[in-house]
């Protein structure tokens, strides 16, 4: 009676299973990435860097190596889908910064051959991505209006990341190896400084 009772109850259970599946269906979409060349720079603070020559010491420290350093760095941040490069000019086709002082007296013009650049503090936008394998001077070079690159990547990175979802550098300008500081006229002198971003 046991037996039949137990084969009673296991093909009462089989049915139910089977029923409790029933019919299936399915159905299927395409999911595309699109990935484009994106390259992207701004400067997100220290938008306008003053040098200031405001005493003796400073004049003497920008007559030679030492030079005098702005009073902030700028930051920029760097997007870039793959390798890139960046360099650095003055808009317009300018080669010096002039002072502003239609009237001013003494020398009126800087080259951009006296402005160094130094690169630093490389660090994610998005906490836990990763920084390219780029390469940039930490010490200041002349770099303003030539061939010479800011930035740059590797064409190829070992660890495969050669592009940035998103990197802050730091930036640093220092008035340098001016031998005729003392006789530039007194006032402002300026220009626009023009990062550009590109493929490597």
């Amino acid at each position: 009676m046991k037996k039949i009772i137990l084969a009673a109850a296991v093909i009462a259970f089989g049915s139910v299973a089977s029923f409790a599946q029933g019919p299936s269906s399915s159905a299927n979409a395409t999911l595309n990435v699109l990935v484009s060349n994106v390259k992207s720079i701004t400067v997100s603070s220290g938008s306008t860097v003053n040098i200031n020559l405001d005493d003796a010491q400073k004049f003497t420290a920008a007559a030679g190596a030492t030079g005098v350093a702005g009073d902030v760095k700028s930051t920029i941040d760097v997007i870039s889908s793959g390798p890139y490069k960046v360099k650095v000019s003055l808009a317009g086709n300018v080669t010096s910064l002039k002072n502003t002082n239609n009237n001013a007296t003494g020398i009126t013009s800087i080259p951009a051959g006296n402005i160094y650049l130094a690169v630093s503090n490389p660090r994610q936008i998005t906490t836990g991505s990763t920084a390219p394998n780029a390469t940039f001077s930490t010490t200041g070079q002349n770099l303003i209006n030539t061939a010479n690159t800011l930035i740059a990547t590797p064409a190829t990175a070992s660890n495969g990341n050669s592009g940035t979802s998103g990197t802050k550098y730091d930036v640093t300008y220092t008035l340098a190896n001016f031998a005729d500081v003392a006789s530039l006229a007194t006032g402002t002198f300026t220009a626009t400084v023009v990062y550009t971003i590109t493929d490597l």
